[in-house]
């Protein structure tokens, strides 16, 4: 039974799971069930077992529907019509864009999709998530998708240009549950025109093997040089979870064609097979099992409902295990598989439950003469309503009568009436029509039998979101009322629900600087990072989002407060709750990046650096040598150090030198090259030479000051010396722990009177040889071990 409701002037009845959706978009929900192109051959499967192989328009799981709403109803279409399953891949990574099949047992993990098609592309990707067995209730799967988006090329047959497509950090995050396994159970996918295996070597005519399925639109495409990444995590497996992919093309062979004719190989003899299974862990058997009621009387015309717990060997209950239900005369009563006895004729059975291990337990049953029904409870399809002072209107409440066995019991009429008749009133057939603030309570009774519901009429409830910035504050309902004197923005998702409020840019302006009227589009140019915390599908979530995208004028970043024109409700809609903000907009749907319920937004303005230092043990070596390590050090305005900067590496000649993003430096050929270190706009340099990697005998000089070739022993025999090589060093305290492993000469410059090796540690020797031919002379050290 529902436990609250809101409802909408516009809405004649309540939707289950506290629906608040006005009259306007169940017309656009059922006008969008008609869009879908029917004929004798095409099929389109709400649920359960998909009614065909081919020519079938299937339905996501996503929570905002599909990327690409081509039939208006958030389905997408598998037609096999010049498609394939040699062009479509699963690939783990390691290198082949062929893909490969893979079982894991890891419950998070990461897959790619790739394409090898001469087509070279895929304007999106759809997922075919199918469990096998029995389900837990808790079961979650957790879907985090990047890649790259763009606008099909509207040219049939060709792949996008290379400067409409844009990467994308997350184009799907989100979490599906066992309520999102909507199709089966059955023991295959549609692909090829046919049966299709869900997994490598499934035997598909095999019945006992059954699996739930979902489909999911990871709002991404593939391209040959740019794979869609997948990664998953999952809660709660017991069985096996099956991963494949299908192929999407707007206008594949003819404009807006818009089919899925491709998919991962599955029934191929070599290497072209690839797919994804991860491996759950399996519950544990059941030892013993109760059965409760453990004996019954039902009258023939009754019913009885019988309940199943198995416990493991700790004496700990085993939750989801599978039951078997019997019945030892069915002609007595028959019991199905959820434990539902329904008696037959007068007499006795035994009705046993056994788990998949083979542990049992028994109740009796005793048959006995029918009883005269009777009216014995009302259930009414909500039991709290709330409604707006600014909308008040009037509501259906529907009443359903049971009898002692749970039969539903008709026909049936109800008298219905209003605690409160200045807050609203009922009539006959339980229409409730709003009249002013205050609480009533609603009852429905048929003789001495009766439910109630409470319907509220109140104010819109104030909300606090923390904003963080230049200065922080808490924006409420009444600020963001007063951000929007001009009219609001909106924005329709695919499911055809229409947001409204205000620009994200209007919200941060209150924070970002001292002026709160605007937003400082200098600032934003710095391109500094926007975090918004909150929920999405009441799971955790954080939105990251960069200034300079709130700058773009192709971009809307809407900070939701309304929905189909009133105020998003503090209670669930649907079984989803929104409240108090959504963010929203064209740059939001279909990038990962819908959050709702938001309770804070951070700025975080960039560092102010001033200078970088950079550092090395060498800025000379050897063509081919060991990569050098740089480190660069940042800089404010105090001249303190900034930490953990995300500094550019780059070198001015490539062919001399590479440089990777943590600051190593590989030496390829003789020349040199500058290594520069940068952060924004401020950068630093240092010059390194490569040197010719002759056979001809170099003498090194080590200084600590700098004025030499190395300024520790250490990095000229790591970077510079070969055998042969000698190194000078000269005068100082040397603190480090040298270890030689080139047959070099090792000398002072001025005798050991100057020079001294100190490993401070004491730990190990000062010097470790570990090469023929060295020679160390003039210093004054530890322990020399050779």
């Amino acid at each position: 039974m529902e436990k609250c409701g809101i409802i909408s002037p516009e809405l004649g009845r309540k939707r289950d799971f506290c629906s608040f959706v006005s009259l306007s978009l169940a017309f656009i929900m059922m006008a969008a069930l008609c869009i879908v192109p029917a004929t004798a051959e095409s099929f389109s499967g709400t649920a359960g077992v998909i009614p065909a192989t081919d020519d079938v328009y299937l339905t996501v799981a996503n929570d905002e529907g599909v990327y690409f709403n081509d039939f208006g109803n958030n389905t997408f279409h598998i037609l096999w019509t010049g498609g394939g399953l040699n062009s479509l891949h699963i690939s783990n990574g390691s290198g082949t864009s062929y893909g490969e099949v893979t079982t894991t047992t890891d419950q998070s993990g990461a897959f790619y999709v790739t394409t090898t098609g001469g087509r070279g592309y895929q304007d999106d990707i759809f997922l075919c998530v199918a469990v096998n067995g029995t389900i837990p209730d808790d079961f979650r799967l957790h879907l985090m998708v990047d890649g790259y988006q763009w606008t099909p090329n509207p040219t049939p047959h060709s792949k996008p240009a290379s400067d409409a497509i844009a990467y994308e950090a997350a184009t799907l995050d989100e979490w599906f549950t066992k309520d999102d396994l909507i199709y089966g159970p059955q023991t295959w996918r549609p692909a090829a025109k046919t049966t299709y295996p869900l997994y490598l070597g499934q035997n598909v005519s095999d019945t006992s093997d059954q699996f739930r399925l979902m489909f999911v639109d990871l709002d991404g495409g593939v391209l040959t040089a740019h794979p869609l990444r997948v990664r998953y995590e999952i809660e709660n497996l017991t069985t096996m979870a099956t991963f494949n992919v299908y192929g999407y093309a707007q206008n594949a062979n003819s404009v807006n064609d818009c089919v899925n004719s491709w998919t991962n190989c599955l029934s191929g003899s070599g290497d072209e097979n690839s797919g994804w299974y991860v491996l759950g862990t399996p519950l544990p058997d059941a030892v013993t099992v109760t059965v409760t009621p453990g004996s019954a009387d039902v009258p023939v015309n009754g019913k009885q409902q019988f309940t199943a717990t198995a416990y493991g060997s700790d004496g700990g209950e085993i939750r989801g295990t599978p039951i078997t239900w019997s019945s030892s005369d069915e002609t007595v009563g028959t019991i199905d598989s959820d434990g539902l006895f329904t008696p037959v004729s007068g007499g006795s059975t035994i009705i046993t439950a056994t788990a998949e291990s083979g542990a049992s337990q028994t109740a009796t049953v005793s048959v006995t003469a029918a009883v005269e029904k009777v009216l014995t409870e009302i259930l009414l399809d909500s039991d709290g309503v709330i409604m707006y002072a600014d909308q008040i209107g009037s509501r259906t409440f529907t009443a359903t009568g049971y009898d002692q066995f749970g039969d539903e019991v008709t026909p049936l009429s109800f008298t219905w009436s209003s605690s409160n008749e200045q807050v609203g009133t009922i009539d006959d057939t339980g229409v409730f029509t709003g009249l002013a603030e205050g609480a009533t309570t609603i009852t429905a009774a048929n003789g001495s039998v009766s439910e109630t519901a409470t319907v509220e009429i109140k104010q819109h409830p104030d909300w606090n979101v923390n904003l963080i910035g230049h200065i922080d504050r808490t924006l409420n309902r009444t600020d963001i009322i007063g951000l929007s004197p001009g009219g609001l923005m909106s924005y329709t998702d695919t499911r055809g629900i229409v947001w409204e409020g205000v620009n994200l840019t209007a919200v941060l302006g209150l924070v970002d600087d001292d002026d709160l009227s605007t937003f400082n589009t200098t600032l934003a140019n710095l391109d500094y990072n926007i975090t918004l915390t909150g929920k999405a599908a009441s799971n955790d979530k954080t939105v990251l989002i960069t200034s300079r995208e709130l700058i773009d004028t192709d971009k809307t970043f809407i900070a939701a407060y309304k929905m189909n024109g009133y105020e998003i409700p503090e209670t669930a809609i649907d079984g989803r709750t929104y409240w108090s903000l959504k963010l929203t907009g064209s740059a939001i749907a279909s990038y990962g990046r819908n959050i709702e319920e938001i309770t804070s937004i951070a700025i975080e303005f960039p560092p102010d650096i001033q200078r970088i230092d950079i550092t090395s043990d060498s800025a000379i070596t050897f063509a081919g040598g060991l990569p050098i390590k740089f480190t660069a050090t940042a800089y404010d305005s105090s001249d303190l150090v900034v930490e953990q900067i995300p500094f550019t590496w780059s070198v001015s000649d490539s062919t001399i030198g590479t440089i990777d993003s943590d600051g190593h430096f590989t030496p390829l050929q003789s020349g040199t090259v500058t290594v520069t270190a940068a952060y924004r706009e401020v950068s630093e340099s240092v010059t390194v030479t490569v040197m010719e990697n002759t056979s001809t005998p170099i003498a090194w000089y080590v200084d600590q000051s700098g004025n030499g070739d190395f300024m520790t022993i250490q990095a000229a025999i790591d970077y510079g010396a070969r055998n042969g090589d000698t190194i000078v060093v000269r005068d100082g305290i040397y603190s480090e722990k040298v270890t030689i492993d080139k047959g070099i000469i090792l000398l002072s410059e001025n005798g050991y009177n100057s020079t001294v090796i100190d490993d401070s540690t004491r730990l190990e020797f000062a010097v470790t040889v570990t090469a023929d031919n060295v020679r160390i002379s003039g210093f004054v050290t530890g322990q020399v071990d050779q």
